[in-house]
């Protein structure tokens, strides 16, 4: 005669991988923070299980490294769970790894269930014996929907509106949450959900970006309760700004949308509605005084308002470096992590700024990873893409990129009259069309040198008492108006040119020195060295440090190449390209 130990031995010595994992599934999705298990657990799929070796497979190689090093261990003990021996994973990595291909059938943990309540003996054994498998023991994909239209439509809606249709497998709630079965939501009062939240993830019910998007379906459909929390409906006060270091100006409705910025803008406006879901990392860059800070702010206003309770936080890149420096000498580096990885929002400006400063990339690479792995959001900006910040480690280059990239160009003359006209009607002031239509002719690449000019004219008029015409402000506007000066184009202007845009020394592209972050501006100076001035390939090789000829000819044809794939590499050849044009 068997124990009830004994027939649960043999039995997980048939069951299938799917239901192993399905189990481990549950496990984890009680002990990993939501993204975390949304982002790596999910997609992921137990592909092999022999005698404790258990085979995962993910869908990229990124993933391979972010499981291995985070969740194996996590992954592991949650399986020795459910099949109740020693086990060792090894991540694999298959391209045709889906997250649709699972069924995890979290749907079916309740608050007060465990892993031995749910893994019973029998429990699967008429399946395996070839009898249809019970209807309750899965979640379908119709129940799933139904639940998650019962528990999250308000965020459902938000984000249909927002991004259009959800993109396939992408997580709209907490995975237990989400998986919750119609049949079985209507047995819990909104206050056990709420305890269920607390409980199966770790998380507090009042997290701004997991509760503010679902309490208008909680209270329609649950009648309020003791867990309901009522809807932001006030922007934030000015404490929760000041605290957030938001200029209160930089907000979407004073922000001027055009053909230059529209899809930074429609980025910017997603980010905002659905903050660590829609975008993360969102990377803005482009030139001076284009709007990159004031979309930036805009994002923060916007979270703030939909979520006052949400921790917002704006610094730049040399703010963010000289705190670092100061928390090292004042021995409180736990504060100043802290306040940096436990933000629901962190938007740093100017993030060029990093290159070459080897601790605080290597600080800002753990603050980024313990960011968007607890589904936090990041928002960065720079002058150039990440492709061009010369100096900066890989790991975080391939960070940078991983969200979203979105540039802003200088505003077109429609545009930069918007921005006048927007501007006037801000500041309460009237000043007569062809007054702005002259200054938005002359001002026509910073976007900060144009609203100055503004000023400056509206406080003539004011000061003076005279009207307005186009020659008083041609002299008055004369000492500001961007200078042209003709300049000969050499190889040595082009150098120093990009040398500055990729801040590196002049003087190491001139050299023999074969580093890896002077290889791509060195081949881009030589490319515009030969298409701007018609050098030819010998003595463009002598200009760089005595190189030979088919060094020259290599980087023209490699840049050539470059160019052609990658529209951030050949965006910042051709602003270098104007800059040494102008």
């Amino acid at each position: 005669m068997t124990t009830p130990d004994q027939d649960d031995v043999r039995l997980l010595k048939i069951l299938p991988v799917k239901e192993i994992w399905g189990e481990a599934q549950k496990l984890l999705a009680k002990r990993l923070a939501q993204p975390s298990f949304e982002s790596w657990i999910r997609p992921a799929q137990l592909t092999e299980y022999n005698a404790g070796q258990a085979v995962l497979a993910v869908s990229n190689d990124f993933a391979c490294t972010m499981v291995t090093n985070n969740h194996a261990e996590t992954i592991a003990r949650a399986i020795e769970e459910v099949t109740k021996e020693k086990v060792t994973v090894r991540v694999v990595v298959d391209p045709s790894v889906r997250p649709e291909a699972y069924v995890a059938t979290i749907g079916s943990i309740t608050p007060n269930s465990t892993p031995s309540d749910r893994f019973q003996p029998g429990m699967y054994g008429a399946a395996h014996l070839g009898a249809s498998q019970p209807a309750s023991s899965y979640v379908s994909s119709d129940q799933h929907n139904a639940a998650h239209a019962h528990f999250a439509t308000s965020s459902s809606t938000a984000y249909a509106a927002g991004n259009g249709a959800q993109m396939d497998g992408a997580p709209s709630m907490m995975a237990a949450e989400s998986g919750m079965a119609a049949g079985s939501a209507q047995h819990f009062s909104q206050g056990q959900i709420n305890d269920y939240r607390q409980g199966q993830l770790g998380t507090s019910v009042s997290s701004p970006f997991t509760n503010a998007g679902n309490n208008q379906a909680n209270q329609a459909n649950h009648g309020g309760g003791p867990g309901y929390m009522p809807p932001p409906s006030r922007l934030p006060d000015a404490v929760v700004i000041a605290r957030s270091n938001l200029n209160p100006k930089y907000s979407f409705d004073t922000f001027v949308v055009g053909s230059h910025n529209r899809f930074s803008h429609s980025a910017a406006l997603a980010v905002g509605q659905r903050p660590g879901q829609a975008y993360n990392p969102l990377f803005i860059y482009g030139g001076v005084g284009l709007g990159k800070t004031h979309i930036m702010q805009a994002i923060g206003h916007d979270v703030l308002k939909n979520n006052p309770n949400a921790t917002v936080r704006y610094i730049s890149c040399e703010k963010f470096t000289n705190e670092l420096i100061n928390s090292i000498r004042d021995d409180r580096m736990s504060d100043f992590r802290k306040r940096y990885r436990q933000v629901d929002l962190l938007l740093v400006d100017d993030i060029q700024f990093i290159q070459g400063k080897e601790s605080t990339q290597e600080e800002f690479f753990h603050t980024f990873n313990a960011l968007r792995d607890s589904g936090h959001q990041i928002v960065l900006s720079s002058d150039r893409p990440p492709k061009a910040i010369a100096r900066l480690e890989e790991r975080l280059r391939s960070r940078f990129e991983w969200g979203l990239i979105a540039d802003i160009q200088a505003p077109d003359l429609e545009t930069r009259l918007a921005i006048l006209r927007k501007k006037c009607a801000v500041d309460g002031v009237r000043v007569d069309d062809e007054v702005l239509e002259y200054i938005a002719s002359i001002f026509t690449t910073n976007i900060r040198e144009l609203e100055g000019a503004l000023i400056r004219a509206h406080a003539y008029g004011n000061l003076t008492g005279e009207p307005l015409s186009i020659a008083a402000l041609a002299g008055m506007l004369q000492p500001t108006q961007p200078q042209k000066p003709k300049v000969t184009l050499t190889c040595d202007r082009i150098i120093e040119t990009v040398a500055a845009h990729y801040r590196v020394e002049a003087s190491e592209l001139r050299s023999a020195k074969r580093s890896q972050d002077l290889a791509l501006p060195r081949h881009i100076a030589m490319f515009l060295a030969h298409d701007m001035i018609q050098m030819s390939f010998p003595r463009i090789g002598e200009a760089f440090g005595g190189r030979k000829h088919t060094s020259a000819l290599y980087a023209h044809s490699r840049i050539k190449e470059l160019t052609a794939k990658d529209p951030q590499l050949a965006q910042a050849v051709k602003q270098i390209a104007r800059q040494l044009a102008d």
